[in-house]
C-alpha cells in the first residue's frame, strides 16, 4: 500500500481520532494516520522520503522539530500489548538537541545503544526497550552512569532503522510529527507503506 503525501505526517495511535483520509489523487499540507486501532489495523508503518526525515511534535496545528533522523526511510511502531517494551533507561533529560546528539554519540562509543527521546521532560537520551520496570531499573543501576528507569506514555511511538531504535516520542499532549528535511514545498512528499492485508484507521 502506497500513498504520496505532502509536508507533515502525523501518527495517531490507539483510539485517537483521525482528522481525515486522503485519496490517491489528492495533495494536502498534513495528514493524520491511526495505527493499532482494533484487530484489523497495522501496528507499524514504513515512512520514506527523498530527503532525511525530521522527527518532532505536532500540536495546535503547528510542527515543532525535535531532531533530524539522518535517514530518509524509517519504521514507526507502537506496542501491540499495552505496557510491553515500554520501559527505558534515561541518562539525560531536558537538554538541547545538540547536547542530546553529543551524549548519544558518547554513549554509543561506549557500547550503549542510546537514542534521542521526547517526553514531557523535553528532549532526553534513553536506552533500551525493556518489558518491565524492574529490568529497566536493574539496567540503570548497573550501567555505570547516573541513570534512572522511566516508562514511556500510552501514546508513545518508536522510530527505528534496521531494527535499532533511533527515536521515541512519548509526550502526553501532542502527536508525533514527521517531515522531510527540505524547504522546497514541491519536494515535500512522503511514501507510507504498511501491511497489504491490514487497514489504516481513516480508510487509507
Amino acid at each position: 500500500m502506497k500513498k504520496f503525501l505532502k509536508l507533515i505526517f502525523m501518527l495517531l495511535i490507539i483510539s485517537v481520532s483521525v482528522s481525515f483520509a486522503v485519496n490517491a489523487n489528492s495533495v494536502t499540507d498534513k495528514i493524520s494516520v491511526g495505527i493499532l486501532y482494533g484487530s484489523s489495523a497495522v501496528s507499524e508503518i514504513n515512512v520514506k522520503s527523498g530527503f532525511n526525515l525530521i522527527l518532532g511534535e505536532y500540536r495546535e496545528n503547528e510542527f515543532f522539530p525535535v531532531t533530524n533522523s539522518n535517514y530518509s526511510e524509517i519504521k514507526l511502531s507502537v506496542n501491540k500489548t499495552e505496557g510491553a517494551d515500554s520501559c527505558h533507561v534515561q541518562y539525560y533529560s531536558g537538554i538541547t538537541e545538540a547536547e542530546a546528539k553529543e551524549k548519544v554519540t558518547q554513549l554509543k562509543n561506549m557500547g550503549i545503544n542510546a537514542y534521542i527521546a521526547y517526553s514531557d521532560s523535553g528532549i532526553c537520551v534513553w536506552e533500551g526497550s525493556y518489558k518491565n520496570l524492574n529490568d529497566a531499573q536493574y539496567a540503570a543501576q548497573t550501567c555505570g552512569f547516573s541513570a534512572t528507569a522511566v516508562m514511556s506514555g500510552g501514546n508513545s511511538v518508536k522510530a527505528s532503522r534496521s531494527g535499532e531504535i533511533i527515536f521515541v516520542y512519548s509526550a502526553s499532549n501532542g502527536k508525533l510529527g514527521v517531515k522531510p528535511d527540505t524547504d522546497n514545498k514541491m519536494d515535500e512528499k512522503i511514501t507510507l507503506r504498511g501491511s497489504s492485508d491490514k487497514k489504516y484507521r481513516g480508510g487509507m
